[in-house]
């Protein structure tokens, strides 16, 4: 399974992109930054994405995505938009509305077919992800309805949570996986502001510490850390560091993961 990040980071500036992670040149985790990082041909390859919330870092291009594909044709049909319902249905509500942006959903590419549709999953249900990969939405804990996915391809598994903050039953699940390779992880504030943390539904490098003690064989697993806010960066990292775990392993842009 290749990863590669598009964006990784919990605010926008000139040299850090908002969370888009790419999967086999097809899938898409959120939808924070794809246009810029990625040319028409490969934005043409793409099949289906993964919404975990509907914050604006987690889904602005998806509109310029869309955008992109109608004026090129849409050459490769429909891409599926894939979350828990009340994702989708602010999604279609408040974003593509026909107000804020045209509604895509709706919009035909010149084959006929619709440039995106929503593809509501049910929490806890796997569903087929593509031709080669299975999803699962989970429980997180964050300040809006979110979830984060576990992605699974027959042989390994890997989950990525996309923003949440301390939540029991995320690890509970993740704790009955047996082919667990790596849990893709936010942590976006520095320590001492845990208690914004908490009330915002995101993670510090303790509280993240505190999380992976409910988590069976966590020193197997690697852990990807992500979301970090661009202006506390130097700090965060001195503090993920100081955690002095060989398995934790902080993201930027442009780094390609393989899981095997």
């Amino acid at each position: 399974m290749k990863i590669e990040v598009l964006g990784c980071y919990g605010g926008v500036d000139p040299k850090h992109n908002p969370v888009t992670f790419l999967i086999n040149e097809r899938y898409l985790l959120d939808a924070g930054t794809i246009v810029k990082e990625l040319d028409i041909n490969r934005q043409k390859n793409i099949e289906s994405i993964c919404i975990t919330h509907c914050h604006l870092d987690h889904i602005k291009d998806l509109c310029f995505l869309a955008d992109n594909l109608i004026l090129s044709g849409n050459p490769n049909g429909t891409i599926k938009v894939y979350g828990i319902e009340p994702v989708l249905n602010m999604l279609k509500k408040f974003i593509m509305n026909n107000k804020i942006w045209p509604d895509f959903f709706e919009i035909k590419g010149t084959k006929g077919d619709n440039i995106l549709k929503l593809v509501p999953i049910d929490m806890g249900k796997k569903t087929q992800f593509g031709k080669e990969l299975n999803i699962e939405a989970v429980k997180t804990c964050h300040s809006c309805d979110s979830s984060g996915f576990i992605i699974d391809d027959g042989v390994k598994s890997v989950v990525y949570t996309g923003d949440t903050g301390p939540c029991n039953a995320l690890w509970e699940k993740i704790s009955k996986l047996k082919n667990l390779r790596a849990v893709f992880i936010e942590i976006s504030f520095p320590n001492h502001m845990k208690e914004l943390a908490k009330i915002t539904g995101h993670l510090t490098a303790e509280l993240f510490l505190e999380e992976i003690k409910k988590l069976k064989n966590k020193g197997k697993i690697s852990f990807y850390i992500f979301h970090i806010k661009p202006h506390f960066l130097k700090d965060i990292k001195k503090e993920i560091k100081a955690l002095k775990m060989d398995n934790v392993h902080i993201l930027d842009d442009g780094d390609v993961i393989e899981i095997n």
